[in-house]
């Protein structure tokens, strides 16, 4: 197992009873917490955000 794995699994284990609410804008980086959060079968609500940061690629992220 990947050290950030590991390091990812137990963390959000010891919360394994907490609700989340995750702002994903689409990007890499809120995608892939939002996947690894469903791995872990966690309780979680993802809330899109449009930053409008890189113009086209933006709107094709909210449809994402």
């Amino acid at each position: 197992m990947h050290k950030v794995e590991k390091y990812t699994r137990d963390f959000f284990l010891n919360l394994k009873h907490t609700s989340f609410v995750l702002g994903c804008s689409g990007g890499i980086d809120s995608v892939v917490l939002a996947h690894l959060m469903s791995k872990l079968n966690l309780s979680v609500t993802l809330i899109h955000v449009n930053y409008q940061f890189r113009e086209q690629d933006s709107e094709l992220d909210e449809i994402f």
